[in-house]
């Protein structure tokens, strides 16, 4: 159950990092981002009590799952486009 905060946060992460969001634009955000909500995670799920060693666990998982949702939001948002068909041309024609 612990392991479902940095992996949801990272889902939402690689969304936002997909379509672009103009504060996510720099590398240096992305990284701060992921580590951030990876520290948080840790901290949030008391973690840290045991072993401050999981921090990076869960850098590491925040970032695979924004990597990933990246990918398949940049992959498939086209396709999802395509199928829904686009603005609708109402003049007529």
């Amino acid at each position: 159950m612990d392991e479902i905060f940095p992996i949801v946060a990272g889902i939402i992460l690689g969304v936002l990092i997909a379509r672009e969001v103009r504060v996510l634009q720099s590398l240096w955000a992305r990284v701060s981002m992921i580590a951030l909500v990876g520290v948080a995670a840790t901290v949030l799920s008391g973690e840290y009590h045991e072993n401050w060693g999981f921090v990076l666990v869960d850098i590491g998982e925040v970032g695979l799952a924004a990597w990933v949702s990246a990918t398949l939001a940049r992959l498939l948002a086209p396709r999802l486009r395509s199928v829904g068909g686009g603005p609708q041309n109402s003049s007529g024609d």
